[in-house]
């Protein structure tokens, strides 16, 4: 009689807990679905991506230029203004151009070859 009891409480107990668990799970917000790399950018010739990069380029120099006619003129959000800010930022990126590869480490040796190792005479 105790064991019955005691497993339907278990068993209630078990369904309880399942089931808030559900409820929380329906009521979480879906994760966003992440965007795909651009494979027409990747498919792109080198003198394409080229010309991608002078339309970007010209298109966030305008929309830069924008931004500061409006600072000039006072009339710009805070929100404007961090935009300024940032495309300032990426045109001095772009303008650099691509970073280059990091050295290694001060503290990696070279793998010596065994050929290279001196030879001890006795």
């Amino acid at each position: 009689m105790k064991m019955t009891r005691f497993l339907k409480c278990t068993l209630a107990i078990l369904i309880a807990t399942g089931a808030t668990a559900l409820v929380r799970a329906a009521d979480a917000p879906a994760e966003p679905e992440k965007r795909p790399v651009r494979p027409a950018v990747q498919q792109m010739t080198p003198e394409q991506r080229e010309a991608q990069r002078k339309v970007w380029r010209e298109r966030m120099q305008k929309t830069v230029d924008e931004l500061k006619k409006k600072k000039t003129d006072g009339t710009i959000t805070e929100q404007e203004a961090k935009r300024l800010e940032s495309m300032e930022k990426w045109l001095q990126r772009m303008e650099q151009g691509p970073q280059p590869a990091t050295p290694a480490k001060p503290g990696d040796k070279p793998a010596e070859k065994p050929a290279e190792k001196p030879v001890e005479k006795k």
